[in-house]
């Protein structure tokens, strides 16, 4: 179950790979900490991406923890799989490689109608297609993306339960990601 859905456990950008990649590192320098100056921690984030509704995650809940301390963090290489680098190589870039993520969820307030008046109503449905219209052009017409890439996402888009029924309220989720700070602030 997940935000009260039940889905599959599954998060296709390789976190099982990333944790299993991390795990053997982890192994293999423990079995050389007698060789190593200095000592290595290894952190993996509960719901790096985002925590269910209601419950804390990520980064910031480790930090809050104490996980930089004792023995103070010094330096942090971050691992993340990587699916067009070649098996065996491992690629090492200097500053920022992975985008910022903020989300955001959007409630549409209508009037619920039958649909074979939908006169009568007002459609939150109607309403959220046009808003994910307009969403797509906020990045390719707003954002300077010489300063670095960006993306917004709609994850979900759930409105009523009947074909032929509109209803009072739609949802919409959306992931919202930059390479650059003040691109993220436009948000």
């Amino acid at each position: 179950m997940y935000n009260g859905q039940k889905t599959y456990v599954a998060h296709a950008c390789g976190h099982d790979a990333s944790a299993s990649s991390a795990l053997g590192t982890a192994k293999v320098l423990s079995q050389l900490k007698n060789e190593l100056n200095g000592k290595v921690v290894f952190l993996f984030q509960p719901a790096e991406e985002g925590a269910p509704q209601g419950m804390v995650g990520g980064a910031e809940l480790m930090v809050k923890a104490g996980a930089l301390k004792n023995p103070d963090v010094h330096a942090i290489f971050a691992l993340h799989p990587y699916s067009k680098a070649y098996p065996g190589n491992v690629l090492l870039s200097k500053g920022i490689t992975h985008a910022s993520l903020n989300d955001l969820i959007i409630k549409i307030k209508g009037i619920q109608a039958h649909g074979s008046m939908p006169w009568v109503g007002k459609d939150p449905i109607l309403a959220g297609a046009a808003i994910i219209n307009a969403l797509q052009s906020i990045i390719s017409r707003e954002v300077d993306l010489m300063r670095g890439a960006a993306v917004i996402t709609v994850g979900y888009f759930h409105g009523g339960i009947k074909v032929n029924i509109i209803p009072k309220t739609a949802e919409m989720g959306l992931t919202i990601r930059s390479l650059d700070d003040s691109t993220q602030n436009c948000f």
